[in-house]
């Protein structure tokens, strides 16, 4: 990390605070609704899931928890790129899926797939085209068949072709890595790990990081492998006429997230007041 001064006994580094905030959005922000709590419980989930992803030896830049509604970080430069994993085909995955690909399918192998972070086109898909030698835009929501609708030009963020090509395989690779990690710690309490994305920055240094969040608006993930049994904001975009008994669904949804997250690090959660009870393991 830079250091921004040092002396004897001390070291003094730059850092960020990042904050969760009780919003809850849908449909690229065009929903959006306040749930109590669910800052807290989107914090407290990111920074059980961190804890547990240091153990794993994941380069990070997370550092540790701040309060009830944040956690320290590194400051990184942010990569405009999102990287999902996926187990079970579900989700805008059926969209883009090509003939013989059926809802639910398990993949053997986790797939891995990078979008750019656009909301004027919806965050589309980045695909490297050997035959042309360019990476190509594609709707998220429709098959690579139905063709590209743009380019996307790695010296835009500061990268050769080459350059780019090494690292999109360098994270396609951590986030297959962060995914099984997590997928097999969730496993230990019944959970199915459905499908995550992830963001990655740069450091000062140049070293390229876990950034961002990892919460419950992060995943698909089911208790007992039961759709409808998911600890993730699925439920609040299936129902878009949201009313008291939905909220209070929602909200039993992220706390489970928390709950089951706490158990991941063995922290001492009891001199802490997370506003509910944690179930026996």
């Amino acid at each position: 990390m830079e250091i921004l001064a040092e002396g004897k006994t001390k070291r003094i580094i730059p850092v960020v605070l990042i904050y969760s905030k009780d919003d809850v959005t849908a449909g690229d922000g065009n929903r959006q609704i306040k749930l109590q709590d669910k800052g807290r419980f989107a914090n407290e989930t990111t920074c059980n899931v961190f804890e547990f992803l240091k153990t794993q030896f994941i380069p990070m830049a997370y550092l540790g928890r701040f309060n009830e509604l944040a956690f320290i970080a590194e400051e990184l430069k942010m990569l405009p790129l999102e990287f999902v994993a996926r187990r079970v085909a579900w989700g805008s995955f059926m969209d883009r899926a090509e003939d013989g690909v059926k809802k639910g399918d398990r993949f053997e192998t986790v797939v891995t797939e990078m979008f750019l972070k656009d909301d004027s086109r919806h965050d589309p898909l980045i695909v490297y085209s050997e035959e042309r030698g360019q990476y190509l835009l594609y709707d998220a929501h429709k098959t690579l068949s139905s063709g590209e609708i743009g380019v996307f030009d790695p010296e835009s963020i500061g990268y050769t072709l080459a350059d780019f090509r090494a690292l999109e395989l360098k994270l396609k690779s951590l986030t297959a890595e962060i995914f099984i990690a997590l997928e097999g710690e969730l496993l230990k309490q019944d959970v199915m790990l459905v499908d995550f994305k992830v963001e990655f920055g740069v450091d000062s240094a140049g070293k390229v990081k876990l950034g961002d969040v990892i919460d419950a608006d992060s995943w698909r993930a089911w208790i007992g492998g039961d759709p409808e049994q998911g600890i993730d904001k699925q439920y609040f975009r299936d129902n878009p006429d949201f009313n008291s008994d939905h909220l209070e669904k929602l909200y039993a949804k992220y706390r489970q997230a928390t709950e089951i997250t706490s158990r991941f690090t063995g922290l001492d959660l009891s001199e802490v007041d997370l506003g509910f009870q944690i179930r026996p393991a």
